[in-house]
């Protein structure tokens, strides 16, 4: 959609394109809207500024109906960012929380084996991956450990500023708190990523 706005006669579409008229703006349209012609926006100060068509400027709208629609969409988006940077730390593959779960189950009942174990039947995973990303079973399984450890602490990091911006979102009572609180969350995201 390149256009967006009402008229009481659609415009000719320009040769080759297609023009397609809304009876509401979309909510981040931002480059032109029908009105006795087709006229450019002035610049949006906000990426949650709304434009008011009768006075023809931005505004940051402290409307309920209007915040607790940008609201919505800033949670979604917060979530879609956390997900972002929860991949660059754990795999998307599906099922590969639980794999995760059970060599660390796997390697802590190893380590906690007196005597160390001989025999690797009853640790499949250990068994499968000895050789390939550590040389002992031993190694594998404090490397597991560990990973597991730090794999803890970077998604407690990351569900620290998506709950409190969660809940800020829920407090927030205009689209200019709305947009503060995302800006503070997505520099915290990035803050942990860089650690």
């Amino acid at each position: 959609i390149v256009e967006s706005g009402t008229a009481q006669v659609a415009p000719e579409p320009v040769a080759g394109e297609t023009l397609q008229t809304l009876d509401e703006p979309l909510l981040n349209q931002e480059v032109v809207y029908w009105k006795a012609g087709i006229k450019p926006l002035p610049e949006k100060p906000s990426r949650f500024s709304v434009f008011d068509y009768v006075n023809e400027i931005w505004v940051n709208s402290t409307d309920l109906e209007t915040v607790e629609k940008i609201r919505i969409t800033a949670a979604s988006e917060l979530k879609q960012a956390v997900a972002e940077k929860r991949q660059m730390f754990i795999t998307s593959l599906p099922g590969q929380g639980g794999i995760y779960r059970e060599k660390r189950v796997e390697a802590t009942q190893y380590l906690a084996a007196d005597p160390e174990p001989a025999d690797l039947s009853d640790y499949p995973f250990l068994l499968a991956e000895t050789g390939i990303t550590a040389p002992t079973a031993y190694e594998l399984s404090q490397l597991w450990l560990n990973l597991n450890t730090l794999g803890i602490a970077t998604a407690a990091g990351f569900e620290k500023v998506r709950m409190t911006a969660m809940y800020a979102f829920a407090e927030a009572e205009s689209v200019n708190e709305i947009e503060t609180i995302m800006t503070t969350a997505k520099a915290d995201l990035i803050s942990l990523v860089e650690k």
